[in-house]
């Protein structure tokens, strides 16, 4: 009897142990907890925003002078239109003028046609015989803004050249700022599936800490392309989004690095 009684009681303890280990197991075990979706857009309600690029400098009006009279015995011809970013700025205290090798050639005020009110600057740039082909920069300077915009893509120094499309040049706002030296040149690319339907008049904004280097307006499918503009190479930019659908703007968390030249950016809101 004693011997039974002690089989029995071994194997009700070992059950009961099984139990509550299985149950002590079933609770230690920690239970997974949902994780929250990483969001990679702020978004904020905002009216259209007026944001846009600061152009204004802090540069001297310079003095320019024309060649010394029979200096150069060779001569060509330019003409040069605002784009309408600088247009906008215009004023009759405008100045522009070509320089080879350092010294000035050729200075121009502006003209404004009545026809169309474009902005134009006609040049007459002299030089010698051994300048032929010759690199020249254009150097405009907006007296509204005091910020002089230097321009490298001429065409060489050609006497008597006679009037083409490569000699009516149009200077744009963003070339060869004195303010922003560095340009990139950005594709913003969206995600296929969007948070917002979207309107043709949304926009992708550019700032670098809280300064505005970049407007896109221009569209292409699902990517909005521009220009960024930098002080220093390699400066960490934020893409901003404005959707006319919700009234408000997207800050994409994801920085960008400006590198000075083309790259594209896939941003998810």
């Amino acid at each position: 009897m004693k011997y039974k009684f002690c089989m029995i009681a071994i194997a009700a303890l070992t059950i009961m142990w099984g139990c509550s280990s299985d149950d002590s197991s079933d609770a230690s075990q920690p239970q997974p907890e949902p994780q929250p979706q990483e969001e990679n857009s702020l978004f904020t309600e905002s009216e259209y925003p007026d944001w846009s690029i600061n152009w204004k400098w802090f540069e001297a009006s310079p003095d320019w002078q024309e060649p010394a009279a029979n200096q150069y015995s060779l001569s060509m011809q330019l003409r040069v239109v605002l784009d309408d970013g600088l247009a906008s700025f215009s004023t009759d205290k405008d100045k522009m003028a070509v320089f080879i090798d350092g010294t000035c050639r050729g200075v121009s005020l502006r003209n404004v046609l009545e026809e169309s009110g474009k902005v134009v600057f006609l040049l007459n740039i002299e030089g010698d015989e051994k300048e032929i082909g010759s690199n020249m920069e254009l150097r405009y300077f907006s007296a509204q803004l005091t910020h002089t915009f230097r321009n490298k893509k001429l065409p060489p120094f050609e006497p008597d050249n006679l009037w083409g499309e490569e000699y009516n040049l149009v200077q744009e706002i963003g070339m060869g700022s004195t303010k922003y030296p560095y340009t990139t040149k950005l594709n913003v690319v969206l995600p296929s599936e969007l948070p917002f339907k979207a309107h043709s008049n949304d926009c992708v904004f550019v700032f670098v800490k809280d300064e505005c280097r970049g407007v896109f307006k221009t569209r292409n499918e699902n990517a909005f392309s521009g220009y960024a503009f930098s002080q220093k190479e390699g400066e960490t930019a934020e893409i901003r989004y404005y959707s006319v659908d919700k009234q408000g703007y997207y800050t994409i968390k994801e920085p960008v690095t400006l590198n000075n030249g083309e790259q594209a950016v896939n941003i998810k809101f």
